[in-house]
Formats: C-alpha cells, sequence, structure tokens
C-alpha cells in the first residue's frame, strides 16, 4: 500500500506573525521564542519546542505561525488529535495562503494517523477520520494546487475510505449471520422446553397411576426414559452450538445461558436415570427441575438475566432506549421484540407448568405443596 507523504511541518520564524497592536518588543520575543523553538524541535526535542512556543504564544496569542509549530510539535509527539485542533485553528486564522495550504495539509495528516490508529478497534470512528482527511487533502488542494503529495494523500485517503467501508460491511454481514444463528439456538430451546413441559406432565401422570405393574405404564416409563434422553441431546446441541458462536470471549448473558444449559443438562440426565429405574415421580421433580433451567436459559439469551418477575427494567411501551434517550434501530427493535416474545413465551410455560402442578395435585387428593424457586 501506498505510505502517506509528510510535508515539512515547521514554518520559518521569519514568517512569524503578530498581532498589529503589537509592540516591536514583543514581536523580536515572539520571534525569537519560535526560532528556539524550531531549534529544538529539529533536535528531536518536541517537548522543549512547545514550551518556547507557548511562551511565543503569550505575545502573540492569535499568530496562526505560532500555533501551526505547536501542532507541528505535538505532531513530532504522536498526539495526533490535538495537532489537528491545532491545524486546523491556524487555516481558518491566517489570510497566507501557503500557510493555510500547509495547515490544512498537515491536519489531513493528522486525521489520517488517527484512522490508523482506529483500524484495530472503532471502525466507525476510524472512517470518519479518514473522511475528515479527504476534506483536508482537498482543502488543501484548493489552495494552493501544486501540492503533490497533497494529492497522493487524498487518493490514499479516499482508498482507505473505501476499504474501511468494506469492513464495516462485512462486520454486519457477519455480526446478522451471527444473530440469525443465535435466534434459531434460541427457538431451537423455547420447543425443548415445551417437549421438557410435555414430559414432566407425563411423568407426573405416571407417578400417579394405582397399577405400576401393568405393560402399559413400564413402556410409558420406558419411553419417557427415551424421551428425556433426546431432550437432553437436543440441549447439548445447543450449547455447542453457543459456544461455536463465541469461540472468543464469551457475552456475559451468553455464559449466563451456558451455565443455565448445563443445569438443564445434569437434571435432565438424573431424570432420565430416575425413569430407568421405574421411579416417575422422582423424574418428574428433576425434570420440572430441568424445565426451569431451560427458561432460565432462555431469558438470558433474550437478554433479560435479572431474573426478576417484570422481567427486568423494561420501558413501559416496549422499547428500549440507548442510555441516552434515544430509541433504538428499526433493526436492533425488532431484535428486541423477538427477544421479549421468547421471554415471555419462557414466562408462559413456567407459569402453566405451575396451575399444571396443581391441578394434578388436586385430582390426586391433594397433598402439601412445596414452593420451589420459580
Amino acid at each position: 500500500m501506498k505510505a502517506i507523504r509528510s510535508a515539512m511541518l515547521v514554518a520559518a520564524a521569519a514568517t512569524l506573525l503578530v498581532a498589529a497592536a503589537a509592540p516591536p518588543t514583543a514581536a523580536d520575543s515572539s520571534r525569537r521564542l519560535v526560532s528556539r523553538g524550531n531549534g529544538l524541535l529539529r533536535k528531536g526535542d518536541a517537548d522543549g519546542a512547545i514550551e518556547q512556543y507557548e511562551r511565543a504564544s503569550v505575545d502573540a496569542p492569535e499568530s496562526p505561525v505560532v500555533g501551526f509549530n505547536i501542532g507541528a510539535a505535538l505532531f513530532r509527539k504522536g498526539e495526533f488529535a490535538s495537532a489537528r485542533e491545532r491545524f486546523v485553528e491556524a487555516a481558518e486564522k491566517t489570510r497566507e495562503l501557503d500557510l493555510e495550504a500547509a495547515a490544512w495539509y498537515n491536519a489531513g495528516n493528522c486525521a489520517f494517523r488517527e484512522g490508523q490508529r482506529m483500524l484495530d478497534g472503532d471502525l466507525g470512528q476510524a472512517l470518519e477520520r479518514f473522511q475528515e482527511s479527504v476534506r483536508f487533502y482537498a482543502a488543501a488542494l484548493e489552495k494552493d494546487g501544486t501540492l503533490e503529495d497533497a494529492a497522493w494523500n487524498l487518493e490514499l485517503a479516499r482508498l482507505s475510505v473505501k476499504d474501511v467501508l468494506d469492513r464495516i460491511e462485512r462486520q454486519r454481514e457477519e455480526m446478522k449471520a451471527g444473530q440469525e444463528a443465535l435466534r434459531e439456538v434460541a427457538d431451537s430451546l423455547v420447543a425443548l422446553a415445551e417437549r421438557q413441559r410435555g414430559e414432566t406432565a407425563a411423568s407426573d401422570s405416571l407417578a400417579l397411576s394405582p397399577d405400576t405393574s401393568d405393560a402399559n405404564w413400564r413402556q410409558g416409563v420406558e419411553a419417557g426414559a427415551r424421551a428425556q434422553r433426546s431432550i437432553g441431546e437436543g440441549v447439548d446441541r445447543a450449547a455447542k452450538r453457543l459456544g461455536e458462536l463465541f469461540p472468543g470471549e464469551v457475552p456475559a448473558q451468553i455464559g449466563e445461558a451456558l451455565s443455565h444449559l448445563d443445569s438443564a443438562l445434569v437434571d435432565g440426565t438424573a431424570a432420565a436415570g430416575d425413569l430407568d429405574a421405574a421411579d416417575p415421580g422422582a423424574a418428574a421433580g428433576e425434570q420440572r427441575d430441568a424445565l426451569i433451567q431451560l427458561m432460565k436459559a432462555i431469558q438470558a439469551l433474550a437478554g433479560d438475566g435479572s431474573g426478576g418477575e417484570n422481567g427486568g427494567d423494561r420501558k413501559g411501551n416496549g422499547q428500549e432506549e440507548d442510555g441516552q434517550g434515544r430509541q433504538p434501530p428499526p433493526q436492533q427493535e425488532q431484535q428486541a421484540r423477538e427477544g421479549q416474545a421468547r421471554d415471555e413465551t419462557a414466562r408462559g410455560i413456567i407459569d402453566e407448568e405451575k396451575e399444571s402442578r396443581k391441578e394434578r395435585r388436586r385430582s390426586a387428593g391433594g397433598y402439601r405443596s412445596v414452593d420451589r424457586d420459580w
């Protein structure tokens, strides 16, 4: 890739501009300080140069040359954002086309360097800096069309803008694919929870059967064990899929969901063992625990890891704000609605299971209820 071309950053001391009303002694003092600062900068002492330029700015506070030279020293230190501000200020203050062109050019270099630093982090910010560098280089060429380095860097900045736009689009596509995969996992868990609820009810019914020696009863227990293992296989596949979607650092809500899925697997395995031992009553308790863990995993994937009765701090209108009073973009809003729907489905399954359990107990003649942490 082409390398950015840098300009001569230090303005000649002889071109120092001072306020018109400044006395000759002040102007002479400013010139000497700028000259001294230029010498220090050429020797690589950027901090010493800035100190001299700042002293010169006391006598010539409106001098674009002093500001330009401070920007030059800051650039040498790698403080590109601060340097950019100084160059822009100098460009806006000066009436000399050569100095203005150089200031816009150097501001472009600063913005470009900032963009390069941001490429491994915030691509949106990097794009803004590269776009800004394009504007600055174009302004430099408008003031001085002979600046070949500005034309070279302008082309490079435009290529960088295109490259970042392409990278952002790829990121969006990858994110979209990841979100779709995450929704598929969440939907599969909802289906598994429905199956788990059905198997829990079946075990409860078997536990209430008066004739445990009947062949149909034995077949029902065996079928329940097979179904429970099938549910466990589905939960295991969902957990592995989540691991594949987040191979690096796992987001908090995904980690919470995985923890609940692990617990659901443990409870489901225990339930299958109870059914193998022809103890559907014990299996129903384990299955109920597995169902609770599946519900919590679904809620975590929906973005509600609070476990509270109200589903977290949702807004009354069903919308979330981004922390600055703005409503989310339509795509995020749609995803939030889908997540809330899954959360409500999970809660609905739990509520229905509560009522179903109460009804089964009443039908069985009643026995003391045991409170559970739903």
